[in-house]
């Protein structure tokens, strides 16, 4: 079952009797894109202080404002609702949040802190949005840091500080969301960290310089769940931890399989597959082999060169590249081609090299360390 089944099926279950477990956390790491600011206004009858419960009885109109501005307004608008009314989450309120939108710096932030009773507490990092510019700001994060790794620290101490002690404290993120709760949690003080209950990256990318290197995160490590789909693409970008577990999925693949609207849950958990797919596998190798091959200033201005051929081409979402990664990589490699030579260098150099390393990997034999990702059901 999906998200929406989950809620379906066990809404009506307390806290008390069925604990927090990590598919209500895919739930609020999702719940984080929602808009809900824009429903606290003069006409309004919302406030910070509305629960849940208060957005479901305006009959969805709120929900659907702050759905239709998701990757997936359909499966957002359901699943928020369910859950919306649900008995088991009813009550949950927001108790504080910070939203900062600069598209001319390539910064894209969020984060909200959930109470969902008096016990415990979620703090949530936004992912990317489906604008263009915050993908962008997606891979500027790989090879250095990024304005809104600053703000994850003082907004994640900020959250805590305010919470009673003896509380549990969940911090959760997808995609963008689960680098920055990883980043975070990695560099908080001790203080911050023992309050810290779980943190769970829901398919996150990694980063140029791994975060499981730094001292802090050997305080987090125990507390810390990496999930990625069996056919990913974002959460194997310079994945820099090993003991991540790959999620069974629908049968849609590539960028697809990135919306928690596509992962399989049973009980308490995410279905785990045994490895990733082929597909994923090489993309991995392909990408990492290529982003570290090439300097940061030169990363950068490769970057810079693809989104802005997207912005020009009419590329505003994501999803528009495609479905399936081998689709995703050859819309790009097209794109160049209409483009005058003196204006593609760097970027189409890159493209068609990271599509062959991608093929290359695809359909050679893999290292013996790269064939496979055991990981027992859960």
């Amino acid at each position: 079952m999906d998200l929406q089944g989950y809620i379906e099926k066990y809404g009506h279950e307390s806290i008390k009797n069925k604990p927090i477990n990590e598919v209500d956390l895919g739930f609020f790491a999702f719940a984080s894109y929602l808009e809900f600011q824009l429903c606290y206004s003069e006409e309004s009858k919302l406030n910070i202080d509305s629960s849940f419960d208060d957005f479901a009885k305006e009959n969805g109109k709120y929900i659907k404002k702050m759905a239709n501005l998701t990757i997936s307004p359909k499966e957002a608008f359901n699943t928020s609702k369910a859950f919306f009314k649900s008995k088991r989450f009813k009550k949950t309120k927001i108790l504080n949040y910070r939203i900062e939108e600069i598209p001319k710096s390539y910064i894209q932030y969020g984060v909200f802190l959930f109470k969902l009773d008096e016990d415990n507490y979620v703090i949530s990092y936004r992912g990317t949005s489906p604008v263009i510019y915050g993908w962008e700001e997606d891979i500027l994060m790989l090879i250095g840091s990024i304005e809104s790794e600053s703000f994850a620290v003082e907004d994640l101490i900020k959250f805590i500080s305010i919470i009673p002690e003896g509380k549990k404290i969940y911090v959760v993120g997808h995609s963008k969301g689960g680098e920055l709760a990883s980043y975070a949690s990695t560099y908080a003080n001790k203080d911050i960290q023992n309050r810290i209950s779980k943190i769970i990256s829901f398919d996150g990318p990694g980063r140029k310089v791994p975060l499981y290197q730094q001292e802090g995160f050997k305080n987090i490590k125990s507390k810390y769940l990496k999930l990625i789909p069996v056919d990913d693409v974002i959460g194997v970008m310079l994945n820099d931890f090993s003991d991540y577990k790959v999620v069974v999925a629908d049968t849609s693949n590539g960028v697809s399989q990135h919306s928690l609207f596509t992962w399989h849950c049973h009980q308490n958990s995410f279905i785990k597959a045994d490895s990733l797919s082929k597909n994923s596998i090489a993309f991995s190798l392909a990408f990492n082999t290529w982003i570290n091959s090439v300097s940061e200033e030169e990363a950068k201005t490769i970057i810079h060169q693809i989104f802005e051929l997207l912005d020009k081409s009419g590329i505003k979402a994501i999803n528009d590249l495609g479905n399936t990664i081998t689709e995703q990589m050859r819309t790009l490699a097209n794109l160049y081609k209409s483009v005058p030579k003196s204006n593609r260098k760097a970027a189409y150099k890159a493209t068609q090299t990271l599509f062959k390393l991608f093929l290359k990997y695809r359909f050679s034999s893999l290292p013996n360390n790269s064939k496979k990702k055991k990981v027992k059901n859960t």
